[in-house]
């Protein structure tokens, strides 16, 4: 596998998990992980990245320093980090990063999609996705255009160029996101 040569400024969170990404790559071309397993793996880890951004920018905030603000975080601790509406909205609304609209984006929350369907589907669609027609038949475009599933009727099947598109996704999401926190909070320890 060759090199991946990443940007200087990245915060050292960022580089952590764009490196295990790699070496994640780099198993998969050599031990044949199953191609579910890689969609999972990688999508929890950027899930885990981006929850522990949201807790290191509200240690920052010094919100749970005051009474009210420890019981309020007390309160909506979960909300923080329940869906990925939320953990986008907290980031939005609470700390001023947003990559709503980007490519980078779109192409991620796709991915949550395969890892949700893989996860409740068992196989297929989950019965969520396979609700609406239009949605589905949507949802199964876009899966075969951004993670080269093949998908028909609200069956899946993967095929290794989807496990090596989830790893490229996932580490183009973690740089994107990284651009715009480090653009909002520039001075975050993270």
């Amino acid at each position: 596998m060759r090199s991946t040569v990443l940007p200087i400024d990245l915060m050292g969170a960022s580089e952590t998990v764009l490196r295990r990404l790699s070496e994640h790559h780099a198993q998969i071309r050599g031990d044949g992980f199953p191609y579910a397993y890689t969609i999972t793996l990688t999508t929890a880890m950027v899930e885990a990245y981006v929850d522990d951004l949201l807790r290191a920018l509200i240690a920052e905030s010094g919100i749970g320093e005051t009474a009210f603000g420890g019981a309020l975080l007390a309160e909506t601790r979960d909300g923080f980090h329940n869906s990925w509406k939320n953990r986008y909205g907290w980031l939005d609304r609470g700390f001023g990063i947003s990559i709503t609209g980007s490519k980078e984006r779109q192409e991620f929350d796709v991915m949550v999609e395969l890892r949700n369907a893989l996860a409740h589907g068992d196989g297929s669609l989950s019965a969520r996705q396979r609700a609406n027609l239009l949605s589905m038949v949507t949802l199964e475009s876009k899966l075969e255009t951004t993670l080269c599933v093949q998908a028909r009727g609200g069956g899946l099947r993967l095929t290794s160029d989807s496990a090596t598109a989830a790893i490229l996704i996932c580490r183009r999401f973690v740089l994107c996101l990284d651009r715009a926190t480090c653009s909002a909070r520039p001075g975050l320890n993270y």
